[in-house]
């Protein structure tokens, strides 16, 4: 197979993303006695990280998570802006978001980067630093602008 392929960490040592040159191209996730590969062409299993290695090369697991922010470029969430620094930054994989707190203690969680969030009865709102509704408002849909 392709040396191309990297795995970046979600859950470590449990789910990763796996890109080819930057694209997302499938998702690996580790389960009790195997890892199981996702992508648009199927599933394949392996029994262990020595046999994946083989596959896709030894680069392949590099990647690393960043659990707080870089204090270099402090105001930025997975590669999205935010107005405040961020605090406990993770990536909701279902939502497609980049989250974080404002506080180290906080149970609030905000969305950063620009979106169009379209409600169910509100309609379509442009947003900056959106928290993520807890009013009883449901998110239909959400365009990230780049």
């Amino acid at each position: 197979m392709t040396t191309d392929f990297k795995a970046k960490p979600v859950l470590e040592d449990k789910f990763w993303i796996v890109e080819e040159q930057g694209q997302k191209i499938g998702t690996l996730r580790k389960n009790e006695d195997k890892f199981v590969f996702s992508n648009e062409k199927g599933v394949k299993f392996y029994h262990n990280k020595k046999s994946i290695l083989s596959d896709y090369g030894k680069d392949f697991f590099v990647a690393k998570i960043v659990k707080e922010a870089d204090d270099s470029d402090p105001k930025e969430v997975h590669g999205y802006r935010c107005s405040t620094r961020p605090h406990n930054s993770m990536f909701d994989i279902q939502k497609r978001l980049p989250l974080f707190t404002k506080s180290k203690d906080s149970k609030s969680l905000y969305c950063s980067g620009y979106y169009v969030i379209k409600f169910e009865k509100a309609g379509l709102n442009r947003s900056v630093l959106s928290s993520l509704p807890s009013n009883g408002m449901r998110i239909k849909d959400h365009l990230r602008l780049i």
